[in-house]
């Protein structure tokens, strides 16, 4: 368990393969919030605990919509990736290939 959460983290530093690290994230918080946590605590009458794995399935969904909403990221690995590997947006990104990695790049270095 801690081998897969130090995968996630790092690949969540470096911005590699996001679409399937946010989703991979998400079913293992829900496995942990299912079992370890055993879905939030006492099943006490009055209880209101829900535990911490479920707010980090929400805080990837969050993520994955925000990732699907903006396009790529210019600071990511994935981006360096799409420039040399043409099929590698299906890994990192949603939808159709709209957002080219050059555009991107030419948009950040363009900013003031």
């Amino acid at each position: 368990m801690a081998i897969l959460e130090a995968l996630i983290a790092l690949a969540l530093i470096v911005g590699f393969a996001r679409k399937i690290t946010y989703g991979g994230a998400i079913v293992l918080s829900l496995l942990i919030w299912g079992t370890a946590e055993g879905f939030g605590g006492p099943h006490s009458s009055g209880s209101s605990y829900i535990g911490t794995a479920i707010i980090y399935a929400l805080v990837f969904s969050a993520l994955l919509s925000f990732s699907y909403d903006e396009g790529p990221a210019p600071h990511s690995l994935d981006i360096w990736l799409e420039r040399r590997i043409r099929w590698w947006h299906r890994v990192a990104e949603f939808g159709a290939h709209n957002h080219h990695p050059q555009r991107v790049l030419n948009s950040v270095s363009t900013t003031p």
